[in-house]
């Protein structure tokens, strides 16, 4: 599909909403779409070491800081989004439709999202943005997150307070982004029909 105007397009959500399958969906539609995904992003700057000897290097992943670490939230965290951000303006300035997978949820309780990051590409002349929320059930977005088996996951299903504290954020977020131009779906129905009223939002 072909989008006459450049378009930055932010996937925001929970975790294990399904952002990252509907972003690489989306991107598979799209013609000069470029996919940029925060955890890809965070992974590489949170590695400690390299074997520089070996051609091409390789990477020793048990060298790595984790993603509740200080090192994360002081050096990783905010300095990823701004990556994600300055892929998306040099992509914009040649033609293409960047997608931003990530996150967001903390930056767009906060308002951050708002003040910040929207306005991040007003120096970009001639472009769209849009929004695409991710959402879920809480059964299935629950039996998601345990079947991943993350790390960062393991402080949401601690107790039933922390996971209502997790899931209350979806509401949280839906009433942040009234005012932005965004469309929710829901990714536990049909991939096919979810995907063609997301491309029918961006067009």
């Amino acid at each position: 599909m072909v989008i006459p105007l450049p378009t930055v397009i932010f996937v925001v959500g929970l975790a294990g909403t399904g952002k990252t399958t509907f972003s690489k969906l989306l991107a598979e539609k799209l013609e000069n779409s470029f996919l940029i995904n925060k955890d890809s992003i965070n992974n590489s700057f949170l590695i400690k070491k390299f074997i520089v000897e070996d051609r091409p290097p390789k990477i020793l992943k048990n060298l790595s800081y984790c993603r509740a670490s200080k090192f994360y939230f002081d050096h990783v965290r905010m300095q990823s989004y701004l990556c994600m951000l300055n892929l998306a303006a040099d992509n914009l300035k040649i033609g293409k439709h960047p997608i931003l997978d990530g996150n967001f949820t903390k930056e767009i309780i906060n308002g951050n999202f708002k003040r910040n990051f929207l306005p991040f590409f007003e120096k970009t002349p001639g472009h769209s943005a849009k929004v695409i929320l991710c959402t879920s059930e809480e059964k299935t977005l629950k039996a998601r997150i345990l079947s991943r088996a993350l790390k960062r996951d393991r402080e949401k299903t601690l107790s039933a307070e922390s996971w209502s504290d997790f899931f209350s954020q979806q509401t949280a977020i839906e009433i942040e982004l009234e005012g932005v131009d965004h469309f929710k779906i829901e990714t536990t129905t049909d991939s096919k029909q979810v995907l063609e009223k997301a491309l029918s939002f961006i067009l």
